[in-house]
This record gives C-alpha cells, sequence and structure tokens, in this order.
C-alpha cells in the first residue's frame, strides 16, 4: 500500500498497483475512457452504437453503473479505487462521502474549477497518471491539452475583442433556449474570447433559458452553434423562430467584454410551447444565417462543446477557433482532429 495526496487535499491510502477503477460522474468517466479504458470496470451511462467505432472495444462490455450508491453493483464490479470529479472551492461532496464509508473502497477526488474548466485538465491527467502508473501516458495528453489552450490564448488575444464574433448558442427544439455567459455548460465560449452573447450568470446546474424572439433579433449573432440537429434544421431554413414572452425577463444589451453581468437566472428546461399569445419571425433575419455561420456541433464520440463538457472539448476548442476566427485559424482543422483522435482513442 502507499499513501498519497490527492487534489482535495486529502491523504490516501492505496495499493501498490491499481488495475480496476470507477468514475461515478460524466467529466470523470469520460476522461477515464481517453487516458485508460482497459483500467475501467464500470461505466456511467452506457455506449452507443455511433460511438463504438471510436472507443476501445473493451468498454463495450462494462456493467452500467449511475449511482455512487449503487452498493451491490460497484462491489460486484470491484475496483480498486473510485474517482470522484469535486469543484475546486468546495471539493468534498458529503453524500458521496456517506456512501463511499459504506462501500469500503478508498476513493480520490479530481479538483476542477467550476467542474467544468479546461485548465485544469492537465493537472488531472498528470494526477490519475501518478495514481494509476501510466505517466507516460497522462504526459501526453496533458501536455496537447496545454498546447491547445495556450495556441488558442494567443490566437484570441491577436484579435481586438470589438473585431470578435458575437456568438449563440442554440439549445432546444426550437433553437430558442441558451446558457448565459458565465454558464458552465458555456465555458468554451469564454476561452475564444468571451463570446457568447447571452450576459449572466448561471443560477443552478440545468441552465437552458429560454429567449423570447425580441432577444433573438436584439442579439443578431454572427455565429450559431446548435445543440440540437432539429433546431439546425429549423434555423438553416430560415423558417419562423416560435417563443413565447412567458419566459426569462428581457435584459438590455451589455458589452460582451461585461467582466461583471448582473443579470442572473437558472431557470432549467421549460417547454418552449408554454403560454397561448406565440409570436414568429424569421431566422433569416438574423446575420449568422444570412452569412451562412450557423454550425451544428459534432458529437461523435462525445460532444465537442457541452452535456457532457468532457475532455472532447479540447478539440472543440479547435473547431470553434477554425469557425469563429477562419482568417486567424491557419490550421487544417481536420488535420487536427486526425490528430487528436489518433492520439486520444487509438491505444
Amino acid at each position: 500500500m502507499r499513501k498519497l495526496t490527492d487534489m482535495a487535499g486529502r491523504t490516501v491510502e492505496l495499493p501498490d498497483k491499481i488495475d480496476k477503477i470507477y468514475a461515478p460522474s460524466p467529466y470523470a468517466s469520460t476522461l477515464l475512457m481517453s487516458l485508460c479504458p482497459e483500467k475501467l470496470c464500470g461505466l456511467f451511462f452506457p455506449i452507443e452504437e455511433y460511438q463504438k467505432s471510436f472507443l476501445n472495444p473493451c468498454l463495450f462490455d462494462l456493467p452500467v453503473i449511475g449511482k455512487v450508491t449503487e452498493f451491490e453493483a460497484i462491489k460486484k464490479a470491484n475496483p480498486d479505487v473510485i474517482l470522484i470529479w469535486g469543484e475546486k472551492a468546495n471539493p468534498i461532496h458529503p453524500k458521496s462521502e456517506k456512501a463511499l464509508a459504506e462501500i469500503g473502497i478508498p476513493h480520490v477526488y479530481a479538483c476542477c474549477d467550476e467542474l467544468v474548466d479546461l485548465r485544469d485538465y492537465p493537472t488531472i491527467y498528470r494526477f490519475l497518471g501518478e495514481i494509476l502508473g501510466i505517466e507516460e501516458r497522462a504526459e501526453q495528453l496533458a501536455v496537447y491539452c496545454e498546447e491547445t489552450l495556450k495556441n488558442a490564448e494567443e490566437l484570441v488575444n491577436s484579435v481586438h475583442p470589438q473585431a470578435r464574433p458575437r456568438v449563440y448558442y442554440s439549445e432546444g427544439k426550437e433553437g430558442t433556449q441558451t446558457e448565459y455567459s458565465h454558464s458552465l455548460h458555456a465555458h468554451l465560449l469564454n476561452l475564444i474570447g468571451d463570446v457568447n452573447v447571452h450576459r449572466g450568470n448561471l443560477v443552478g446546474h440545468p441552465g437552458m433559458e429560454q429567449l423570447t424572439q425580441d432577444q433573438i433579433l436584439a442579439y443578431n449573432p454572427e455565429v450559431i452553434i446548435v445543440w440540437q440537429k432539429e433546431a439546425y434544421e429549423k434555423i438553416i431554413s430560415k423558417g419562423c423562430i416560435a417563443t413565447t414572452p412567458q419566459c426569462s425577463a428581457l435584459q438590455p444589451l451589455q458589452s460582451l467584454r461585461d467582466s461583471s453581468p448582473t443579470i442572473c437566472g437558472g431557470a432549467g428546461e421549460r417547454s418552449e410551447t408554454e403560454g397561448a399569445d406565440c409570436e414568429a419571425i424569421g431566422w433569416g433575419q438574423i446575420s449568422a444565417v444570412k452569412n451562412n455561420r450557423v454550425y451544428l456541433i459534432p458529437v461523435e464520440p462525445f460532444s465537442y462543446f457541452d452535456r457532457p463538457p468532457c475532455f472532447m472539448r479540447i478539440l472543440g476548442l479547435k473547431w470553434l477557433l477554425s469557425i469563429c476566427y477562419p482568417k486567424n485559424y491557419k490550421k487544417n482543422f481536420e488535420d487536427e482532429k486526425a490528430k487528436f483522435l489518433k492520439l486520444f482513442f487509438c491505444f
């Protein structure tokens, strides 16, 4: 046995060699798929058919264990250690601690600012490399993350703030839900220049704020990235925006570079047909649609942007730079994608 300090500052005693690990969160489970799929002994969610061509076949027959409270399933999987994903400011989960005490299997925390900050991923990869005895593999992924983040920062800093595109993150079947600029679900838009048109702070985890037609028209984004295919097809067909006035209150237009937004909310997902008096306008009036700058977010094998906000956002960062700064992004994105997939998925 050996003692080490995890990212929450806890002293933990672990086996000298770890062959099996389980992670009860999408953040940690997906990251382990990129780092050491052969050591995973359970999945947080089932693998879909379209994902299989990317992922290591050793994952396909693993049990799905969605909660740390599924004691019998975890004991049957028999991990040497359990990986808990924590928020840097307040990493310890009291409920998880209680459940883990009953299981009797050692656990460690990997901590990330606001749960999703990509800038913490190099440290997390290195931490897990040390724990799992795969330092060389972890260092490769950590260095790739660092170089991607550095290159992104340099590109964004080379563009004047007022020349950066205004971006709308479209969610929901109608495309009229979105995330505040300070939402964990829109983290990448901060990394590419704080370009989110919807200003404010997320209160509550779900997000997906419902907008009115006036808000969307007033924002008039230059780029739209779309979460759902159904909404993407409606937007590019230049059809109608069907929204209801009975949603989040109109907010004043603010500078995209406002570092102290005052609008707060956290309505979560709501029906886009709620209310009787709906008005319709055309997506074709919006700059992004007029200029063919509407993009469906890639999701193979996991989303490049959000839900789950996982390590695939490292590639998503390159994708966003290529579509938002086409004159400044000098690399061929398809070549970059091939390199990423080879490094993170070919074992």
